[in-house]
């Protein structure tokens, strides 16, 4: 609060000053780049407080400070972070340069005579109008558009000015497609004048009935996906076609559920929405990945700061990656001795600093220490052989009581 009040003390202070100098430059826009003096709508003196706490400060002299013509304007990137947006605030309330009645210049462009047409800025509403520069800029990617690695091409209509009065297809390129550019800096003008938009015209409203059969229809995906995973069972099929005679476990269980429960069967498959069917392989992906999560950090808890061996076996997958399989034995709270597969590392050879650096980080990535460890085992496997009495070394190095039991 004392900060505020201290800023306001300051602009009432400075207040006439500001308003003195900003309205001698700005006549002086008006008549050097002939752009309409358009009326600039009336604020009370709360209001002017609320919308400029402080003056911008920019690294050009004052004379260009809230220039009419768009050539003669401090590029709002050399303002002081927290002044940009009372900059643009005042340039939106002084509108885009438009001189309807200006004479625009006239160019010989391959031997004809080509000028400006003022019938573009009703086409554009984001088009403005430099007089002494006798060029076209953008008025909104002035504002917003951030700085980008497109050279001087991808500055034309905000730092160099366009020209080419013989390509007017050059306005519609400039606004591109729906990711360009101009139309991110639009999105972002558009959301800085109307600030209070309602959410609903923002992202689209999904009903409570909506929300319903979407839970009902991933539990059921859920409960067959459970049932695969239970019983170790593949999911995808060979062919999961519309004309396959098999589809794979995960969709003819799930459409044996269907054809046996009449409620599961109106929401599922067939009779789902295009694009919230949830049996899709990254779906099924996604939920196995959330199952994964769970199951293991349920291990985690039950192990506790109990004592644990480990057991490692490595191999290589289908792309001829070395990897390693790495289980947990501990004894739960019931005192039943348990085994518990923790996860899959991949290693970039089989030596033993590399078998160590990988148990460790998936021990740390579920905040277990090595220090531990009460028992190791490891594959019998011949370029195993050399590595383990290096690798079992490294891990006693850590954990002395982590006694070496041969597979």
């Amino acid at each position: 609060m004392k900060r505020k009040s201290a800023i306001l003390d300051l602009f009432k202070k400075h207040e006439e000053k500001v308003r003195k100098i900003a309205t001698e430059h700005h006549t002086e826009d008006i008549e050097n780049a002939g752009c309409p003096n358009s009326p600039s709508p009336i604020h009370s003196d709360t209001e002017i407080e609320e919308a400029t706490p402080s003056l911008p400060s920019p690294q050009q002299p004052s004379a260009h400070v809230f220039s009419g013509d768009p050539a003669k304007r401090t590029p709002i990137s050399e303002y002081d972070f927290n002044d940009q947006d009372s900059v643009r605030r005042r340039y939106i309330a002084k509108t885009a340069c438009r001189p309807y009645g200006h004479a625009f210049e006239v160019r010989k462009i391959y031997g004809k005579n080509r000028h400006f047409s003022f019938v573009w800025f009703e086409k554009y509403s984001w088009l403005e109008y430099s007089v002494s520069k006798e060029a076209a800029y953008c008025f909104v990617c002035y504002l917003f558009k951030e700085k980008t690695n497109g050279g001087p091409r991808g500055d034309a209509f905000v730092k160099n000015g366009w020209r080419n009065w013989n390509k007017p297809d050059a306005l519609d390129k400039h606004v591109g497609g729906i990711g360009s550019i101009h139309n991110q800096a639009q999105e972002k003008y558009n959301s800085f004048v109307t600030p209070q938009m309602a959410i609903d015209n923002i992202i689209v409203r999904v009903s409570k009935e909506d929300m319903r059969l979407y839970k009902a229809r991933l539990t059921y995906s859920l409960r067959c996906l459970r049932f695969l995973l239970n019983q170790g069972l593949a999911f995808r099929g060979h062919d999961e076609s519309e004309e396959s005679s098999n589809r794979g476990n995960f969709l003819e269980l799930l459409k044996w559920l269907a054809e046996n429960d009449e409620e599961v069967d109106k929401i599922v498959l067939h009779n789902a929405p295009g694009n919230c069917i949830l049996t899709s392989p990254t779906i099924q992906k996604q939920i196995i990945q959330c199952c994964a999560v769970l199951t293991t950090k349920q291990i985690i808890e039950d192990l506790g700061d109990e004592h644990y061996a480990i057991l490692a076996d490595e191999s290589s997958d289908a792309s001829h990656k070395e990897q390693l399989a790495i289980c947990i034995r501990y004894v739960d709270k019931v005192g039943k001795g348990c085994e518990r597969f923790l996860g899959v590392v991949h290693v970039a050879n089989t030596t033993s600093l590399s078998l160590k650096a990988a148990i460790e980080s998936l021990l740390i990535d579920h905040h277990l220490s090595l220090t531990q460890i009460r028992g190791q085992g490891y594959d019998g496997a011949s370029n195993m052989k050399g590595e383990i009495k290096g690798l079992k070394t490294l891990i006693m190095n850590e954990s002395p009581s982590a006694m070496l039991i041969k597979c």
